[in-house]
């Protein structure tokens, strides 16, 4: 949700195994930088994962502008997405 000044982003914290409930204090909200923050759904093991190969794009590229961060992540997410494409079009072959 966007407002003329401000961003809203909402996320469950739930962390369960299969229907059992096990905290609600799982963070899937990150700040990315003082003005940029990135939310994930999904299993909390591929949350960690992609926010912890982000932090590593991040800290190695030491990005000196907005706009740079902005490309690197979108470009990250369409790889990741193009990956799990080619990987679902292989097993529908197989």
């Amino acid at each position: 949700m966007k407002g003329k000044d401000s961003v809203a982003i909402a996320a469950d914290r739930r962390f369960g195994v299969q229907a059992q409930t096990v905290s609600t204090d799982f963070q899937k909200i990150f700040e990315m930088g003082p003005r940029l923050y990135i939310g994930f759904a999904g299993l909390a093991t591929d949350v960690q994962t992609v926010y912890d190969l982000f932090c590593f794009h991040i800290e190695l590229n030491c990005w000196t502008s907005y706009v740079l961060l902005y490309r690197c992540l979108t470009e990250y997410v369409f790889d990741i997405s193009q990956s799990v494409i080619d990987l679902v079009v292989g097993m529908a072959q197989w």
